[in-house]
């Protein structure tokens, strides 16, 4: 649905008994590997990439581990996984029946259940049900250097998003508005994670780690709502200005629609079964829906589904020369 992924279908073996295990041995011992892959030459600010593992449970076709920009390792990735089941699919690595089939995944955040609808083999929809999600702080009163008072929701749907309805900021969530959308919504997010810190009941995952901004849906859609996520880039500092930025979801995020329908529905404005036709910055959508309510440790929580497609745009074995200066890339202020 618009947001690039490189799936690294024979990453080498990586140790842990778990997923989420597996995730800290590759932020501790393979975070070069992140490198190669986002940073340029190879890759590019708004780059990610999933590392395919073998499963850690028994009933999982394969695992995976998420891999973002500036050191972020999500517990969960909607779009990501997407992207990872669709490449999975076409190569010939899970093969499914038609018209639809199942099968499971294991995440560092717990196991998703997948469901393919398609013809021939080939993925035309894909239903991931996610990961628990649930609300930390409604209407947080966050003070912004520059900017001001901004009320913002804390949610958890596999990252923790922030989450600011823009028209009460001014805030125009359009493509041509991208780098003050970057900016502010980068402000934003290390003003909420400093002075309302959150960590998940069951995981060592601190937040808020990722920022949404919420909007009406554009002219003529369908869709019920817009949204436009801001991801961290580069290393932010207070002190120097040039630091206050980030880049665009160009997808309309899953762990995102997780988080916001998980604070629709504790405003009581959305319903368990209630489908949630979801828009991003392209206006491509995500289909939301929560299917069940559960708890997690202290916070009550419900099952959210998220409906998309990916399509494969390469294959390619990327390369790093003994000689190359530049092994692991680099990073300039320009773009980054």
């Amino acid at each position: 649905a618009g947001g690039p992924s490189r799936i690294v279908v024979s990453p080498g073996q990586i140790v842990g008994r778990t997923t989420y295990q597996q995730r800290a041995y590759v932020m501790k011992n393979l975070d070069y590997v992140r490198k190669i892959l986002l940073h340029e030459p190879r890759g590019y600010p708004c780059q990610n990439a999933v590392l395919i593992t073998e499963p850690c449970s028994s009933r999982a076709a394969f695992g995976t581990i998420f891999m973002e920009q500036n050191g972020i390792y999500p517990l969960m990735s909607g779009h990501n996984l997407i992207c990872a089941c669709s490449a999975m699919i076409e190569i010939g690595k899970i093969g499914i029946a038609s018209p639809r089939d199942t099968f499971l995944v294991d995440t560092p955040g717990g196991i998703i259940e997948v469901l393919v609808e398609g013809e021939r083999g080939k993925p035309d929809r894909i239903t991931l049900t996610n990961v628990p999600s649930f609300v930390a702080h409604l209407d947080a009163e966050v003070q912004v250097p520059e900017i001001g008072k901004v009320i913002v929701d804390i949610a958890y749907g596999g990252m923790w998003y922030a989450i600011v309805n823009a028209p009460d900021i001014g805030l125009q969530l359009t493509p041509s508005n991208g780098k003050q959308i970057a900016r502010v919504g980068e402000m934003i997010k290390r003003a909420t994670r400093e002075q309302y810190p959150v960590e998940h009941p069951d995981f060592d995952y601190p937040g808020c780690d990722i920022l949404a901004f919420r909007g009406p849906p554009s002219p003529d859609s369908r869709s019920h709502a817009s949204n436009v996520v801001v991801m961290s880039k580069t290393d932010f500092d207070w002190n120097n200005p040039s630091t206050w930025s980030g880049m665009i979801d160009r997808s309309p995020c899953g762990t995102g629609t997780s988080a916001i329908m998980a604070v629709l529905w504790k405003r009581g404005q959305l319903n368990i079964g209630q489908s949630f036709l979801h828009e991003g910055i392209l206006g491509t959508t995500f289909t939301g829906k929560l299917i069940s309510e559960t708890a997690v440790g202290q916070y009550r929580a419900v099952i959210p589904t998220i409906t998309g497609n990916g399509y494969v745009t390469q294959l390619c074995t990327v390369k790093m020369h003994p000689d190359d200066p530049f092994k692991e890339g680099y990073t300039v202020g320009d773009i980054w």
